[in-house]
């Protein structure tokens, strides 16, 4: 028995690699032998994982005919406002349905607002097959940013305000999970006044509670906070490193943990890939290490072995050409291997919003 569940608590599990970024490409998570897997979908529409067999070969499975998606669009309406529309849990397959048929798997929306033109939606991922946390961002008539939460039944969904910034936010930057031990919530960084803010908020029913989280008002660099400190207002960010890698140009963040090792990959607006490991108390264990040349275009979900502390990057470049850069622990060298996919000769790497529990 494999239980695969992707989910989104942040420092408390191995894996997801969390990308910090609107863009997601991938993500990944670890089979029930602790080997990474990969997630994309092939140009014909199927959802594949890829994955080692332990003995340096990677196959690839067709996930299409189990799992779960989970979607969420928003659309312009004759006024230019937003139209919200949510599908009820389905299978890959049914992607494949005619649109009539399609469309009889929309929910009933309860009080849809007629005045909000949405920005962004933000679809946590799901841990136990229920529908995930799904955010509408939208900015109201004074330009102020908004927070909606959408709450899902079985058969509707309705638009609720009880996740909001305290405070008059103009523009909003990242949303991401969070689970601390005041409960479950959402990390959400945006601008006041031209500077950067960081808050949590909890998510469960009632009162909420607001953790406010210093920030430095400009970026340059790598920057860390603990648990611990995620849950008291005021605690100021540690920066772990400015590295001209880091210097204002970063476009892709991902870091991926293990225990209490954790990895940062990133991608700068020229597509330079970097790497760099530390710890939970903010320690770094290595400088800034470069692994792809500018102009590259790669799109890539980085692995983290906790068992030989290995990582290694799934590169796909603008060809739809598989790489994998792998990295031991003990040295600074990186290994590159083309890893070979013939049964779906083009892929793209997407994230999506999904669910499995498979024999």
């Amino acid at each position: 028995m494999s239980n695969v569940h992707v989910d989104s608590e942040v420092m408390l599990h191995m894996m997801p690699a969390q990308a910090i970024t609107p863009a997601r490409r991938s993500t990944a998570v670890h089979d029930e032998a602790h080997r990474p897997l990969s997630f994309p979908f092939s140009s014909t529409g199927l959802f594949l994982a890829i994955k080692s067999d332990g003995q340096g070969n990677h196959l690839i499975v067709n996930l299409s005919d189990n799992g779960t998606l989970f979607a969420a669009f928003a659309t312009k309406g004759a006024t230019n406002y937003s139209n919200v529309h949510v599908l009820s849990p389905i299978s890959p397959k049914d992607l494949d349905l005619p649109a009539a048929e399609l469309k009889k798997k929309l929910l009933i929306s309860v009080g849809q607002p007629q005045n909000a033109n949405i920005t962004q939606l933000h679809l946590n991922a799901s841990t136990d097959g229920t529908y995930p946390l799904l955010v509408a961002i939208y900015p109201d008539q004074n330009k102020n940013l908004n927070l909606s939460h959408i709450a899902i039944a079985a058969t509707s969904w309705t638009w609720t305000t009880d996740l909001r910034i305290p405070e008059l936010a103009k523009g909003f930057i990242r949303m991401t999970a969070g689970k601390l031990a005041i409960g479950d919530g959402v990390f959400i960084l945006y601008t006041v006044a031209g500077k950067l803010s960081l808050v949590f908020s909890t998510t469960e029913p009632g009162p909420k509670t607001i953790v406010y989280l210093k920030f430095p008002p400009s970026g340059g660099g790598l920057y860390h906070f603990s648990v611990d400190g995620a849950m008291k207002s005021g605690t100021i960010v540690t920066q772990l490193s400015a590295d001209r890698l880091l210097d204002g140009q970063v476009e892709n963040l991902f870091v991926a943990q293990s225990g209490t090792n954790f990895t940062a990959w990133w991608e700068t607006k020229h597509h330079n890939s970097a790497f760099q490991r530390g710890k939970n108390d903010g320690q770094l264990v290595c400088t800034a290490v470069p692994l792809l040349s500018s102009g590259a275009d790669a799109k890539f979900p980085p692995l983290l072995d906790p068992t030989s502390k290995s990582q290694q990057l799934a590169v796909m470049d603008h060809n739809f050409n598989l790489t994998v850069y792998k990295h031991s622990y003990e040295t600074p060298m990186w290994n590159k291997t083309p890893l070979l996919t013939r049964q779906y000769a083009d892929r793209d790497l997407c994230l999506c919003q999904w669910y499995q529990d498979y024999d």
